[in-house]
C-alpha cells in the first residue's frame, strides 16, 4: 500500500537555552521556536538543537497501522531522520491496534530514537504504553511518567548522556 503524505512545515529560530533547564522542554503550547507538522493522530514539535521531538496525541484517536506507518515517515521528515529524543505526550484518550505497537517497535522505525519518555494520567493509556515497552521491546529507551516534569527530568538525565543541549 503507498501512503501519501501531505506535510507542512514551519521552519522557525530554535530556542534559546536558559539557567539549568532547557527551553526546548518548555510546554510547546506556542511552537514559535519549533518546526512543526500536523498528522490525522498527533501534533508534532522539532527542537534541532536539542534533538527533541514532541508528540501531542489528539484526542479520541484510533491508530491503525497505516497511520502509524504515516506517523514514521513525519517524524522522519520533521526530524531529517537525525537521531532524537521524543516527549510524547498521551494525555488525550486513543486507541492503537497491536498491529501498528508492532510496527512501532520494528528497529528500522526507531533506530534514530535515543530515548522516548510518554507522560499521562490516563490509566487506559498508561497500559497501553506499559504494553508496548513490555511486550514489544522497543530498542531504545523508553520511560512512562504520570507528569510531565518527571518525563523531562528523565530526558534530560539521558540527554546528558549523549551531548545535550549546552546550558548556561
Amino acid at each position: 500500500m503507498l501512503l501519501k503524505l501531505n506535510l507542512n512545515i514551519h521552519k522557525v529560530p530554535n530556542r534559546t537555552i536558559v539557567g539549568t533547564k532547557t527551553a526546548a522542554l518548555e510546554e510547546p503550547t506556542n511552537p514559535s521556536c519549533m518546526n512543526t507538522i500536523k498528522t490525522e493522530v498527533a501534533n508534532l514539535f522539532y527542537n534541532k538543537e536539542c534533538r527533541l521531538l514532541h508528540v501531542k496525541i489528539l484526542e479520541d484517536i484510533s491508530i491503525t497501522v497505516e497511520k502509524a506507518k504515516a506517523l514514521c515517515l513525519a517524524i522522519e521528515k520533521i526530524t531529517n531522520d537525525e537521531k532524537h529524543f521524543a516527549l510524547v505526550d498521551a494525555t488525550n484518550y486513543f486507541y492503537i491496534e497491536d498491529e501498528a505497537l508492532r510496527f512501532m517497535a520494528l528497529p528500522e522505525n526507531c533506530s534514530n530514537k535515543l530515548g522516548s519518555a510518554y507522560f499521562s494520567t490516563n490509566l487506559a493509556n498508561r497500559l497501553t504504553m506499559h504494553f508496548f515497552k513490555v511486550f514489544h521491546k522497543p530498542l531504545y529507551p523508553i520511560e512512562l511518567f504520570k507528569k510531565r516534569e518527571e518525563a523531562m527530568k528523565w530526558l534530560l538525565q539521558i540527554q546528558s548522556n549523549n551531548q545535550p543541549c549546552q546550558l548556561n
